[in-house]
């Protein structure tokens, strides 16, 4: 019969108690896990287990009790995926901000000054928006997005989206009438 298994963490929680106190005395707490309470070291069967350990895929080891293969990314990762490659403030389109959609993680709208696009010369608004498309496809596929839509729209008071200077289709992104015409 195997001897059940203590989570990691409570482990460490005791351990934390008992060297540094939970801060009312200097003396150990006796709730403090027993020393043969330890998790066994990856690829090696606990002491007194009839079991062999059976090697995870990949050779890492056993997999630990109650672990789960990790999840799909979330929103907030890839949200957050994208966020870092946008130079707000700074590059030729001067990003203002990135909105995303609860309902659809697959869809980014690139906030920016209608004042600074539209003073950009129009031979140079679409390869920024191209530029600025193919930083966030790449971050958001990394994020488990497969076919990531952005949109580039005026920045507003209310966060509605009006203006929309650029839509993506597909793995391309190309400017709208407004986008090509600032009027």
């Amino acid at each position: 019969m195997r001897t059940p298994l203590i989570p990691l963490t409570t482990i460490a929680a005791a351990l934390a108690l008992t060297t540094a106190g939970c801060g009312s005395s200097k003396t150990a707490s006796p709730t403090a896990a027993p020393k043969s309470a330890a998790t066994p070291a990856a690829g090696h069967a606990a002491s007194g287990s009839t079991q062999p350990a059976t090697p995870q895929p990949g050779g890492t080891g056993p997999a630990a009790p109650g672990k789960t293969t990790p999840a799909a990314p979330t929103k907030q990762s890839v949200t957050d995926r994208v966020s870092d490659v946008m130079n707000y403030h700074k590059g030729v389109l001067k990003i203002e901000q990135l909105a995303t959609h609860e309902d659809d993680r697959s869809r980014f709208d690139i906030r920016v000054s209608r004042k600074v696009f539209c003073a950009l010369p129009a031979s140079q608004r679409l390869p920024a928006v191209r530029d600025v498309f193919a930083k966030t496809a790449a971050a958001a596929k990394a994020g488990g997005v497969a076919h990531p839509r952005v949109h580039v729209s005026r920045l507003t008071d209310t966060g509605d989206i009006v203006d929309v200077y650029a839509r993506s289709r597909g793995d391309s992104i190309a400017l709208t009438n407004l986008g090509t015409s600032c009027k």
